[in-house]
């Protein structure tokens, strides 16, 4: 509370376990607040009613659910407001066929870890014919809407960050169960879906993240997937388990940990029957894959029907598809594909293509090429410090005449393994690893630098090739790995019946490596609203059609895209070493403004601070930024909402010593007139409450408000001057104000234009 006195606070505290339980047929509750219950908003259990109706109102601060039926059919729940529910805001418990939940506000719903009944919920409802549509379901702590049964819609909702508190959930999720029941008649059309986080905190699997986009679970049958956009969770876009007669079909898949993953596992029957036709798989960053599929067998040509994909990996468009059964043996059984495959998992390519554009993923500034680690890199002398092994002994190594005079063959049957010691690596480095291959048949190969002694650890990340018959010269940067006094470069065989040659090997130490950035590169858009959105873009881009964008970019309602920046576009300014202060970045997006950097990550690096200033030139602290705990480059976000039309904001970067350095001052005006921008409180008046309150942000210097009645009749005018930003005006109802229902409409505002209230003269 800082230096302000207790007195001046305002303490409200629950009494009511229940604050509204309608017991009867067709209720209709309109224009109310309600808020504070210690269990449930609105609750009715096993009532076997119908025909309620919940419109135009708030429900705040729940301490279970906000809304819980049970054996209530038809239930309506429209143009609502519901915000901090600690479990669950609308729990269609069971029985409550053919709901309709549409255009509401869904907020802050089991986000208090500890304070969770059973699991939390946006929309959870266990019945047919549902219908989900428009909604805006934001911070949710596990799944965004959950459905079940026959005859479900989930349209138009925008779902931003789920599975904050529970993991192994998704944005939008359906299951089944051990029991193959068949629901028919379910679609899931036109959602945008973005960012769920998982929570692995207080668990042993710190760098697991089940966090899905679209989850459907196990015996899941007979679901349409069409037209989404799902973007940044950490694990899938979408996730396909043991699930069948699917299909999926023009969604736009984008920065997921993988984008499509179909998994068939001892849980429930072989996923088949999947149609997936003419979606963009777009994976950010090199480690994402585009598409993945495993199973307990080579069922994949049973798997489905593919065609017109797109499977866009920008820094590195090879490798963009996996798929892994277990092959008998104990093992399993890996193969990669892309685009130039003659044949996909499925056996036939009909897909549409790859990246329109191949990005650098970095530039070496410095190098040193006569300071190899690696001696003997050529393998003109008799190669020493080599090892190959496999679990059935038939991994070979031989030194023969190819490539560049001399060279090392290597051969097997299963996954050989190949070690070359060289000696010590540092995790405060960067190294180069350079060599030349050929294949005498088709390989993949992981490569990436071990420990050399037990545990055999990887001490770098893994990075795949293919190596064909045609000679290819291969250049893999290892950046920050752990440091040990003896390690060595492993050659991974991914394949079975392998056979390959080596020859030129280099591990060079690098000075200076510029990481490229990839969002001076690539552009993701999305429009979240019923209205079209014009986005300026300000340079030259592609997508993945190879369609040209320049100047302006209309979104249709629910649409999204991604763009590639033609490199020639780029400004000096964006060409620059992707360090945190020569990269930060901001864009608007109405009454926000996210923050976006990226910065190469070493043992010297404490933390990011973020301030901002009205003026320019006094600024103050309003966010701390910490680092991930691994070395290298990282990218980092961060979503500011001003109070201000005008904000100034630089970054600092700080060190463990306290040194820092600043980025330059960037300037953003927000133009607030997004659904949020303005509002109504209370929305109950009486002779005890009788001051209306709006909070409305503008850049005009006045703004005009009416009052009209439910006949439309206008009742009164208010002109206010204002500030620019935001505003809070008060204002005396007239004493003459008759009961009723009263409309406040903005004549100013371009969305939402009117706010219901209303005005109680009698008491009860």
């Amino acid at each position: 509370m800082g230096n302000s006195k207790v007195s001046s606070f305002k303490v409200q505290v629950g009494t009511l376990d229940v604050l509204i339980e309608p017991r009867a047929n067709n209720l209709v509750i309109d224009n109310l607040t309600i808020k504070g219950a210690n269990q449930y908003g609105v609750f009715c259990d096993w009532s076997n009613l119908q025909n309620l109706k919940i419109t135009n109102s708030q429900i705040l601060y729940s301490g279970i659910d906000a809304i819980q039926l049970s054996g209530r059919s038809n239930f309506v729940l429209e143009n609502c407001s519901i915000n901090f529910s600690n479990s669950k805001a609308v729990n269609l418990n069971y029985n409550n066929p053919y709901a309709i939940v549409k255009n509401n506000s869904i907020r802050n719903s089991g986000i208090h870890p500890g304070m969770i009944v059973g699991q939390a919920y946006g929309i959870v409802n266990y019945a047919k014919g549902m219908v989900a549509q428009n909604n805006t379901i934001i911070n949710t702590g596990y799944v965004g809407i959950r459905f079940f049964g026959d005859s479900n819609l989930v349209k138009n909702n925008f779902i931003d960050t789920s599975c904050t508190i529970l993991d192994d959930g998704a944005g939008i999720y359906t299951w089944t169960g051990g029991k193959d029941i068949p629901f028919f008649k379910r679609s899931i059309v036109g959602n945008i879906v973005i960012n769920g986080l998982a929570a692995p905190e207080g668990t042993n699997e710190l760098n697991f993240f089940p966090a899905e986009g679209i989850y459907l679970d196990d015996n899941t049958t007979n679901v349409a997937i069409f037209d989404n956009t799902v973007a940044n969770c950490k694990n899938n876009g979408i996730f396909i388990h043991n699930s069948r007669s699917i299909q999926i079909q023009n969604n736009l898949l984008f920065n997921n940990g993988i984008q499509l993953l179909s998994v068939h596992d001892h849980l429930a029957g072989p996923v088949s029957d999947l149609t997936v036709t003419d979606n963009q798989f777009f994976s950010k960053k090199q480690e994402q894959v585009a598409a993945s599929y495993k199973s307990l067998d080579n069922d994949f040509m049973n798997l489905g029907n593919f065609s017109g994909n797109y499977y866009a990996r920008p820094f590195d468009d090879d490798l963009a598809i996996i798929s892994e059964y277990d092959n008998y043996q104990g093992k399993r059984k890996k193969t990669f594909y892309d685009v130039k495959s003659p044949q996909m998992v499925t056996g036939q390519n009909q897909e549409a293509g790859g990246s329109p554009l191949s990005i650098k993923p970095y530039t070496v500034v410095s190098l040193d090429e006569n300071a190899n680690k690696y001696a003997n890199g050529n393998f003109e002398s008799s190669p020493s410090n080599v090892y190959c092994w496999s679990a059935d002994g038939e991994c070979r190594t031989t030194w023969t005449n190819a490539l560049d005079q001399k060279a090392m063959k290597i051969t097997g049957a299963t996954s050989g393994l190949l070690a070359l010691e060289f000696g010590a690596i540092t995790k405060t480095k960067q190294y180069l690893l350079r060599f030349s291959a050929i294949g005498q048949v088709e390989t993949h190969i992981e490569v990436f630098l071990r420990q050399i002694n037990s545990p055999w650890k990887a001490l770098s990340t893994i990075k795949t090739i293919r190596i064909t018959p045609t000679r290819s010269e291969y250049e893999v940067l290892f950046s920050f790995p752990a440091s040990k006094t003896a390690a060595c470069i492993m050659f991974q065989a991914a394949s079975e019946n392998f056979s390959y040659w080596l020859d030129n090997v280099q591990l060079l130490e690098t000075s200076s490596v510029s990481m490229t950035n990839p969002d001076d590169y690539i552009r993701f858009e999305y429009n979240p609203s019923m209205v079209n959105k014009t986005i300026q873009l300000g340079a030259n881009y592609l997508d993945l059609e190879k369609r040209a964008h320049a100047g302006a970019l209309v979104l249709r309602p629910f649409e999204s895209i991604v763009l590639l920046k033609k490199p020639q576009s780029l400004s000096s300014l964006e060409k620059r070493a992707s360090t945190a202060n020569s990269n930060f970045r901001t864009q608007v997006n109405e009454c926000k403004i996210a923050l976006n950097w990226g910065s190469v990550v070493d043992e010297n690096l404490s933390h990011f601070e973020l301030e901002k200033s009205e003026d320019g030139t006094n600024f103050e602290l309003f966010a701390i930024v910490n680092k991930e705990e691994y070395y290298g480059f990282q990218t980092f976000e961060y979503i500011d909402s001003p109070l201000v039309a005008t904000t100034y904001y630089r970054l600092k970067t700080v060190n463990l010593d306290k040194k820092f350095t600043c980025s330059e001052v960037l300037q953003e005006r927000v133009a607030c007139d997004s659904d949020g921008s303005w509002m109504l409180y209370p929305t109950v008046l009486s002779k005890g409450q009788s001051t209306l309150s709006i909070k409305i942000y503008t850049d005009q210097p006045t703004v005009t408000f009416t009052i009209v009645d439910q006949l439309g009749r206008v009742i009164k005018t208010i002109v206010e001057q204002t500030v620019s930003g935001w505003n809070k005006l008060n204002w005396e109802l007239p004493a003459d104000v008759t009961s009723g229902n009263y409309y406040l409409v903005h004549a100013d505002s371009q969305r939402k234009k009117v706010l219901p209230f209303m005005v109680i003269t009698s008491s009860y």
